[in-house]
């Protein structure tokens, strides 16, 4: 890898080189279906639509402050979403909390994954946040 004009070998603290290159082999659907069967508790009957944080689960990434905001969206909404957290940290316990008090597979956390299973992870979501409180770069 070669230092992009700041010194690092990557952009926005990810390989975008890899996430690029990365082979298509599985369709959208065969991802969900693998996500499905692995983010245990997620229920068969409960929509898949992904809303996926991505990282170390420490304060400045905002996660506290995204449960408060996810709990506040009507349950209209939230029945519709999982919330899914991938990585660990500090806030992990945070997150499991947040997930029990919540019906199956309504706040899910998987600890760290291979990068390559993580570009999976990035397809089957509907949507990405980033909910960091200050840039760590």
């Amino acid at each position: 890898m070669t230092p992009n004009s700041n010194g690092f070998p990557f952009t926005f603290g990810i390989e975008e080189e890899f996430f690029l290159t990365h082979p298509k082999s599985r369709t959208l659907a065969e991802v969900k279906a693998v996500l499905a069967g692995t983010l245990d508790p997620l229920p068969k009957t409960r929509p898949i639509r992904i809303a996926l944080v991505a990282g170390r689960l420490v304060s400045v990434k905002g996660i506290a402050p995204l449960l408060a905001a996810w709990e506040q969206l009507p349950d209209k909404v939230r029945d519709d979403w999982t919330l899914l957290f991938v990585g660990s940290g500090p806030l992990a316990s945070l997150i499991e909390e947040a997930g029990a008090a919540e019906a199956d597979g309504a706040i899910v956390n998987v600890p760290e994954v291979e990068p390559l299973e993580l570009v999976d992870y990035y397809a089957a979501s509907r949507l990405l946040i980033f909910a960091s409180l200050a840039d760590t770069w």
